[in-house]
């Protein structure tokens, strides 16, 4: 089944957000513009994009897209490789 980010992004998004107060904040209050911005990519206007986060009381789980969305939605990680963005911040690299 295909995912819309790779585990990589998922894990440095967290990472970033982790270290970085006012970036979780930007993710919460406004996910798509923060990772468009964090990409240096222009979604899909179609593309929804939300944010959850885990709290004591509140587990999230993310099931994997259906097989039959739609393609160029799902190639978005592909999208980005052919670009020759590497993931981190502004496709610069890694967070750090």
């Amino acid at each position: 089944m295909a995912t819309l980010l790779n585990d990589n992004l998922q894990a440095e998004l967290a990472e970033r957000a982790a270290k970085d107060p006012e970036f979780a904040s930007q993710l919460r209050e406004n996910p798509k513009a923060t990772l468009s911005a964090f990409l240096s990519l222009e979604l899909p206007e179609n593309l929804e994009v939300s944010i959850h986060q885990e709290s004591r009381d509140a587990l999230h789980i993310v099931l994997p897209a259906l097989e039959n969305q739609s393609p160029e939605i799902l190639e978005l990680t592909e999208d980005i490789a052919v670009a020759g963005c590497s993931w981190g911040a502004n496709c610069k690299g890694s967070v750090g």
